[in-house]
């Protein structure tokens, strides 16, 4: 991300946080170059994962486990995915090729959309919850839809080599 290099040159004085899976590399990277520096870490416990809004546990049973997702993932179809369900990610920098590396390795029946932005996830979440419409995207914690939606994070399988 590019505040990280804003910081080497000056043009930035401070970042607060660094969410680990989309920032991470970058800021690392920045750190080796040198001019910046870590002062450290917090104690907030932070998740960023595949998520729903609490009203799609209704539509999908089962949640939040991913074999259920799986199981109901033409109901997460549209037009662009069919008949396959889509999964909203956040923007493609974010996270590359690894949400697709997933579904592959799992034998998901879904497809990555890529949102251009994280006000594109969030108006994407505004019209599904008006429309009582299943959705499921990347989201984190803590964040507004918290308060807002309520929901879960999908439960996939420990990650291993």
């Amino acid at each position: 991300q590019a505040v990280y290099e804003a910081i080497r040159r000056g043009d930035v004085t401070v970042s607060l946080e660094v969410w680990q899976s989309t920032f991470g590399k970058p800021f690392n990277a920045a750190l080796d170059k040198g001019g910046i520096i870590d002062v450290g870490e917090h104690e907030a416990k932070t998740r960023e994962e595949w998520w729903y809004p609490a009203y799609v546990a209704d539509l999908c049973p089962g949640l939040p486990k991913w074999e259920a997702l799986n199981a109901c993932a033409e109901k997460f179809a549209t037009p662009d995915t069919a008949p396959k369900g889509r999964f909203l990610d956040g923007p493609a920098d974010w996270h590359g090729q690894e949400t697709k590396d997933r579904i592959k390795a799992l034998g998901m029946n879904f497809k990555t959309v890529f949102a251009g932005s994280a006000a594109a996830l969030w108006a994407e979440l505004e019209s599904a919850k008006k429309q009582n419409r299943p959705i499921v995207l990347f989201n984190w914690s803590p964040n507004f839809t918290d308060a807002l939606y309520g929901g879960d994070f999908i439960q996939f399988p420990e990650y291993t080599d």
